[in-house]
């Protein structure tokens, strides 16, 4: 806590004395023309403002997320948080907490939900990046309210709902460089004076940015809402969504950069040397051309609400299942998966309030069954295992905040979980559909793993002012534990515990027209969960090949603090500053390794590597910093409002980031430092009077940085003598323009 003491009285004692200032008679007024807005979220499962809630919590609107088309493009607008891919997994990093698993096995550090569902994957989400509302970002371990898995955070996607008595609508058509064709409609339709249907669609067509075409998008995604509200006590929504991934999907790059092209494939074979270049060597996958992936989604859900007087009573029930063949490359390693899930999750919650008390009391259920194979191919070698695993999570919950007085409130909270996993798996050979599969074992069981967790919450939040808050809150949450796939077995890893520990202050000056936020906090990962490619146990239990493992590697720290300014100087504009710093250290990080592998003197790694029992290596990497947290994140945004004489609307934006460098992966080799880069977006939109269409042109990236947001060392030395990186890259500059018709 000792830096986080030192971090936070000039953040929040400045603030707040700024806020003690103001006027005790001044009010917020959403009339006045120039004010900021409120935004009304929830992410407490209630209706609140941003400026009246504790959490840490950044809200991207509708129209900051117009061209937002998958999960990787959040990197650009919410600092903090990093999301690379592997394959057609994102790896969702916030403030250094996440997951860097490659397999459908893992376990998402940060959770994202669809209107109120958890995703098992974030590959889930994938193709629902359409017809949003919003979008909330919840930074921390929010493990009361969430649960399991929430342990970085919570990305909360939230659709547009149906409107009662109301016949609207909107179709886009939006083109652009890569050849990008995309088209987005919905339309509201009311269906007598209680029931409304919200029916909506997206296709994108991209073609891939790396030089072998990967990194391309072809989506296909339908949404149907119906609401029915019978009475002012009582009423339903029925959501049911659809979504197809094709094309060859993910891809990666090198580092160092090969032929000055930082968006040159791995697997390009008209240049690449070995050990990239696919030949007679690695038959018979003599050219990386297979490269795609299928993938079918679908889920319904529903949120039943009732008053019942002396509370809210609501239930949120889903299903969810997802179908998904992926190839992709790695070098000359040709990595296959298939998946076939279902999940059933249900929650019931009730809300009210006793006097000064606010409570919400809740259960939880989470059945989650998954039936896979993995199939990794190199050269002759292709051993491979088909599995089956379920996890049955189970919660209770409450959530409580207390007026103590007009200005002071106390928040308390916790949660019950006890989660159960186990499953079996069968080894063989093969690498459909080159090579079909051939078992070369029984039916074998996975170690069976139950966590009994408890988590909680406590805080205060105090009005020093009409438009101004001070809050402390302290937050715990997990990630859940799992195993190993390997061809003699499947070694579990335990659970990650987080603790989190926020001060912030929240305030509105000059009439409404500045916002002054800033938070300080201090994270504890105990049990940190890491992936990295390691080398295996073969059948006999001998050293093997280089595979992906999971495993605990001990405790790290990550403190720092932000300061988000927004600032209306006129009634037409608008400047948005938001600065973050971060500090990170693996505070006891060490594990062992069949193998030196990356971690060889002649590697360089700024980790050691010390001989135990014959074969095994210990590998200790105290005191660096933790992958994937950059030191510092700055981005600003101004945009104006220029009305015309016709009555008609120009609004040009521009978008500045800068993101210092960091590691990407934890074999902390020389070529594994992700350079700083400065991104710069552009957009620009004209709107007719009546509103009934918007033209916009837009440009990403503008300088054309390379963006690095995960990658893993390679067992294959690079020109410079130490081991080549494959890294997932950002697009180059994109542009384009889109044209949306109102009705």
């Amino acid at each position: 806590m000792s830096k986080l003491i030192k971090l936070s009285p000039l953040l929040l004692i400045g603030i707040s004395q700024m806020a003690m200032a103001q006027s005790e008679t001044a009010t917020v007024s959403e009339d006045e023309e120039q004010g900021i807005k409120e935004i009304v979220v929830t992410a407490e499962f209630k209706e609140t403002t941003v400026q009246r809630s504790s959490l840490s919590l950044q809200v991207l609107s509708r129209d900051e997320i117009a061209t937002v088309r998958r999960p990787n493009d959040l990197n650009a607008l919410v600092p903090g948080v990093q999301i690379g891919s592997s394959g057609p997994n994102p790896q969702v990093f916030i403030r250094g907490v996440g997951d860097a698993a490659r397999n459908s096995r893992a376990q998402s550090g940060v959770v994202f939900n669809i209107d109120g569902v958890a995703l098992v994957r974030p590959s889930a989400a994938t193709a629902n990046f359409f017809d949003l509302e919003r979008i909330e970002v919840l930074k921390g371990p929010q493990g009361t309210l969430y649960g399991r898995n929430a342990s970085g955070g919570v990305l909360n996607l939230i659709t547009a709902r149906p409107k009662l008595d109301e016949t609207s609508g909107f179709a886009s058509f939006e083109a652009g460089n890569f050849n990008l064709v995309a088209g987005e409609a919905a339309i509201n339709l009311p269906l007598g004076e209680k029931v409304a249907l919200r029916v909506s669609s997206k296709i994108v067509d991209r073609d891939g940015y790396l030089s072998d075409g990967a990194q391309d998008q072809r989506t296909r995604a339908g949404r149907l809402r119906l609401f029915w509200k019978p009475s002012d006590s009582f009423d339903v929504m029925i959501n049911a969504d659809a979504s197809h991934v094709g094309g060859k999907g993910s891809g990666v790059t090198t580092r160092p950069v090969f032929q000055n092209n930082p968006w040159y494939s791995n697997t390009d074979t008209r240049l690449l040397p070995f050990p990239f270049q696919f030949g007679p060597g690695t038959a018979p996958f003599t050219a990386p051309t297979d490269r795609s992936i299928d993938a079918d989604l679908w889920g319904v859900s529903a949120e039943i609400n009732a008053d019942l007087g002396f509370g809210r009573l609501t239930f949120v029930p889903a299903y969810r299942t997802q179908k998904q063949e992926v190839v992709s490359f790695n070098s000359n390693f040709r990595f296959s998966e298939t998946v076939d899930d279902r999940t059933i999750s249900a929650e019931l919650r009730l809300a009210g309030e006793i006097g000064d008390l606010e409570w919400i009391l809740g259960g939880f259920y989470f059945d989650f069954k998954n039936n896979a194979a993995i199939y990794p191919g190199q050269g002759s070698f292709n051993s491979s295992q088909q599995f089956v695993d379920r996890t049955i999570s189970k919660a209770v919950f409450g959530n409580a905040i207390y007026s103590v007085s007009e200005t002071l409130r106390l928040i308390g909270g916790l949660r019950y979980t006890n989660e159960a996993t186990d499953g079996t798996f069968v080894n063989g050979r093969g690498a459909p559909p080159v090579i079909p599969f051939v078992p070369t074992s029984g039916v074998n069981q996975f170690a069976p793993l139950e966590v009994n967790k408890v988590n909680w919450k406590f805080g205060l939040e105090l009005d020093v002012a009409p438009q101004s808050m001070l809050y402390a809150t302290g937050t715990s949450g997990f990630k859940g534990g799992g195993t190993n796939s390997t061809p003699c077995g499947g070694p579990s890893f335990g659970p990650e515990d987080v603790r989190s520990f926020l001060f912030g202050s929240r305030n509105r000056f000059f009439g409404n027209a500045l916002q002054v936020n800033g938070e300080a906090f201090l994270t504890k990962t105990q049990g940190q969960q890491v992936s990295a490619l390691t080398q295996v146990c073969a059948a006999n239990g001998a050293p093997g090949p280089q595979g992906f493992m999971t495993f605990n590697v001990g405790r790290a720290t990550v403190y720092g603090g932000n300061i988000d300014l927004l600032w209306k100087p006129t009634a037409n504009g608008s400047l948005h500053f938001f600065a973050e710093y971060l500090k990170s250290r693996a505070d006891s990080f060490s594990f062992s390794q069949i193998g030196a592998g990356a971690y060889t003197p002649a590697q360089l790694s700024l980790c050691s590597a010390t001989a135990g029992t014959a074969p095994f290596f210990n590998i200790n990497c105290d005191g660096l910093p933790l992958p994937r947290v950059p030191t510092w994140t700055i981005q600003a945004d101004y945009s104006h409002k220029f009305v015309l004489a016709n009555e008609g609307e120009i609004v040009p934006k521009v978008f500045v980031q800068r993101v210092t460098s960091r590691f990407l992966d934890i074999a902390y080799g020389p070529n594994g430092t992700a350079p700083a880069y400065t991104n710069v977006n552009f957009e620009v939109t004209y709107t007719p009077p009546g509103n009934g269409w918007i033209l916009s042109a837009f440009a990403t990236n503008i300088t054309n940085a390379a963006i690095y947001t995960s990658g893993v060392s390679v067992p294959a030395n690079a020109p410079n003598g130490v081991r080549y990186y494959t890294a997932h890259i950002e697009p180059p500059r994109m542009f384009g323009a889109r044209l949306q018709v109102n009705f």
